[in-house]
């Protein structure tokens, strides 16, 4: 892992044969977050979402097949509210908005307009078709 103060980068070695989904949780001050898959130096696949993740707020972004979530928690009175945030996603057809891994390496790179972002969380599961 390695980036700057509004650029974080991850290399992925997804070694299974199938791509698979992610969860992408940002935590904390985040603006117009963007996420990238890159392999072999091109970008593949990429979602932009053009809001702003506030203090106690995370933005969850599930591309699980069943699931498919882009929502905005917000904690008000000590319950998480939900908003359904796809529909703010980029407009643009090379942005996809939910991600997901491709098999073999790979980078994601995740940005934002403002200089210091939140916390990031990366999970995925690694896929294998047996024949």
């Amino acid at each position: 892992m390695y980036g700057g103060s509004n650029n974080l980068a991850v290399d992925i070695d997804n070694e299974g044969n199938l791509p698979t989904s992610c969860v992408i949780k940002i935590e904390a001050i985040t603006e117009t977050p963007l996420i990238r898959i890159m392999q072999d130096n091109q970008i593949i696949e990429q979602a932009k979402y053009n809001l702003t993740v506030q203090e106690n707020s995370f933005l969850l972004i599930d591309s699980s097949p069943d699931k498919q979530e882009a929502s905005l928690y917000t904690l008000v009175n000590g319950d998480y509210i939900k908003e359904d945030v796809y529909y703010i996603g980029e407009k643009d057809y090379s942005y996809s908005n939910f991600i997901t891994i491709p098999s073999g390496k790979s980078r994601i790179l995740i940005s934002a307009s403002n200089t210091n972002f939140g916390k990031v969380t990366i999970s995925y599961s690694i896929q294998k078709e047996l024949v």
